[in-house]
C-alpha cells in the first residue's frame, strides 16, 4: 500500500443478515430466490489488516462510529502536496502595468460622447 494512501474498512450490517427490498417487493438472484445480505466482518478485517488499514464496524453488536469520525478527523489536516511557486516567473505583473498605463491614458484624453 502506498504510504501516502490510507485504507479504510467499513463494515455495516449483521452476521444473520437481512433481505433487499425494492420497490418490487425484496431481491432475487437468476434463480428466483430471496438474496440475503450478510456482513462477513472476519474477511473485512483481514483486508484491513493485510493492508495496513483501519476495520470500523457498525451493527447491532459494536458501533465504531465515533472511532471512525476521530481517525477522519486526525487526517483531515494532512499535508497532501506541497508546491513552491518562483514569484520570478509570474507574469501578472505586465498585465497589470498595461491596464494601469491604459487608465491614467484614458483619464487624460477623456472620450467626448456625441449624442445625436
Amino acid at each position: 500500500v502506498n504510504n501516502n494512501i490510507r485504507l479504510f474498512t467499513l463494515g455495516v450490517g449483521t452476521s444473520t443478515g437481512s433481505k433487499i427490498r425494492t420497490s418490487a417487493g425484496y431481491k432475487k438472484d437468476n434463480n428466483g430466490n430471496e438474496v440475503v445480505t450478510k456482513l462477513e466482518s472476519n474477511s473485512l478485517q483481514e483486508i484491513a489488516d493485510d493492508t495496513d488499514g483501519n476495520y470500523f464496524e457498525i451493527n447491532e453488536k459494536n458501533n465504531d462510529t465515533e472511532r471512525l469520525i476521530n481517525t477522519l478527523n486526525s487526517i483531515e489536516g494532512e499535508v497532501r502536496d506541497v508546491r513552491q511557486v518562483d514569484v520570478k516567473s509570474n507574469k501578472y505583473l505586465y498585465f497589470l502595468i498595461t491596464a494601469i498605463g491604459l487608465m491614467v491614458i484614458d483619464f487624460i484624453f477623456p472620450i467626448k460622447l456625441i449624442r445625436i
